[in-house]
């Protein structure tokens, strides 16, 4: 018999990189965000500040599961914080909504200038 001393954590390996794995959609999809505030912010700034906005609140929203996944799998299952599970959803449905409205905005001003510039090419 063992004797009486720290608890010791037995962490499902594959579990846990799974839920590592889930950092990699949001970290590709905050990657194309911040590609979008670029360009909205050249169009107009205020545009851009909307994108900016919107590229928070969905890449904070985002993180939250892959943190809440991570945590579950390093307590094997103990700590269970529901509140960050659910923070995604109240996160992400104002940051889309934001964004689109950045977004158009941006394109509206962009409809009414001069075509002659090149103003939404990741290269200009």
């Amino acid at each position: 018999m063992r004797p009486p001393g720290p608890r010791r954590f037995a962490i499902d390996v594959d579990v846990l990189l799974l839920a590592l794995e889930d950092f990699l959609p949001v970290v590709f999809s905050a990657i194309g965000l911040w590609a979008l505030f670029g360009l909205a912010q050249r169009v107009d700034p205020a545009s851009g500040r909307y994108v900016r906005a919107g590229f928070v609140l969905i890449t904070v929203g985002g993180i939250t599961k892959p943190v809440y996944k991570t945590i579950l799998a390093l307590s094997g299952g103990d700590v269970d914080i529901v509140w960050l599970d659910e923070v995604l959803f109240w996160m992400l449905a104002p940051g889309f909504l934001v964004l689109a409205a950045g977004l158009g905005r941006a394109a509206q001003i962009d409809r009414d200038r001069d075509a002659g510039t090149l103003r939404w090419g990741l290269l200009s």
